[in-house]
Protein backbone atom coordinates (compact mmCIF):
# COMPACT_ATOMS: atom_id res chain seq x y z
CA UNK A 1 0.00 0.00 0.00
CA UNK A 2 2.74 2.50 0.69
CA UNK A 3 4.23 2.36 -2.77
CA UNK A 4 0.48 2.99 -4.36
CA UNK A 5 0.35 6.23 -1.56
CA UNK A 6 4.13 7.26 -2.68
CA UNK A 7 2.80 6.99 -6.45
CA UNK A 8 -0.51 8.89 -6.06
CA UNK A 9 1.88 11.72 -4.17
CA UNK A 10 4.83 11.63 -6.77
CA UNK A 11 0.91 12.42 -9.47
CA UNK A 12 0.10 15.13 -7.17
CA UNK A 13 3.21 16.24 -6.87
CA UNK A 14 3.22 16.77 -11.05
CA UNK A 15 -0.31 17.73 -11.89
CA UNK A 16 0.41 21.23 -11.84
CA UNK A 17 2.37 20.76 -14.96
CA UNK A 18 0.51 17.49 -16.45
CA UNK A 19 -3.34 17.85 -14.93
CA UNK A 20 -4.62 15.14 -17.46
CA UNK A 21 -2.20 12.68 -17.11
CA UNK A 22 -1.73 12.91 -13.31
CA UNK A 23 -5.52 12.82 -12.90
CA UNK A 24 -5.69 9.99 -14.91
CA UNK A 25 -3.23 8.18 -12.86
CA UNK A 26 -4.38 9.19 -9.40
CA UNK A 27 -7.87 8.40 -10.47
CA UNK A 28 -6.85 4.36 -11.73
CA UNK A 29 -4.23 4.14 -8.42
CA UNK A 30 -7.64 5.22 -5.88
CA UNK A 31 -9.28 3.17 -7.72
CA UNK A 32 -6.71 0.13 -7.32
CA UNK A 33 -6.42 1.28 -3.83
CA UNK A 34 -9.87 0.65 -2.91
CA UNK A 35 -10.21 -2.53 -4.76
CA UNK A 36 -7.23 -3.51 -2.90
CA UNK A 37 -8.56 -2.75 -0.06
CA UNK A 38 -11.94 -4.25 -0.27
CA UNK A 39 -9.71 -7.89 -0.97
CA UNK A 40 -8.38 -7.38 2.28
CA UNK A 41 -11.36 -7.08 3.91
CA UNK A 42 -13.25 -10.22 2.46
CA UNK A 43 -9.75 -12.16 2.83
CA UNK A 44 -10.12 -11.25 6.84
CA UNK A 45 -13.69 -11.98 6.61
CA UNK A 46 -13.05 -15.52 5.06
CA UNK A 47 -10.33 -16.26 7.29
CA UNK A 48 -12.50 -15.70 10.24
CA UNK A 49 -15.15 -18.03 9.05
CA UNK A 50 -12.94 -20.59 8.49
CA UNK A 51 -12.60 -20.91 12.26
CA UNK A 52 -16.32 -21.73 12.67
CA UNK A 53 -17.29 -23.57 9.68
CA UNK A 54 -16.34 -26.51 8.02
CA UNK A 55 -14.31 -26.95 4.86
CA UNK A 56 -16.70 -26.97 1.65
CA UNK A 57 -16.43 -29.78 -0.66
CA UNK A 58 -14.97 -29.29 -3.96
CA UNK A 59 -18.16 -30.01 -6.03
CA UNK A 60 -20.33 -27.43 -3.61
CA UNK A 61 -18.07 -24.86 -4.54
CA UNK A 62 -17.63 -25.21 -8.12
CA UNK A 63 -21.63 -25.35 -8.32
CA UNK A 64 -21.66 -22.28 -6.19
CA UNK A 65 -19.37 -20.34 -8.58
CA UNK A 66 -21.25 -20.87 -11.48
CA UNK A 67 -24.46 -20.12 -9.99
CA UNK A 68 -22.96 -16.70 -9.02
CA UNK A 69 -21.64 -16.36 -12.25
CA UNK A 70 -24.79 -16.84 -14.22
CA UNK A 71 -26.79 -14.03 -11.73
CA UNK A 72 -23.88 -11.91 -12.55
CA UNK A 73 -24.38 -11.85 -16.07
CA UNK A 74 -28.38 -11.51 -16.37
Amino acid sequence: MDELDKLISEFQDKSASHPNISTLWINYLMLRKHNINKVITQGLSTLKLMENIQDVDMKDMLLLIIFLKSQVSD
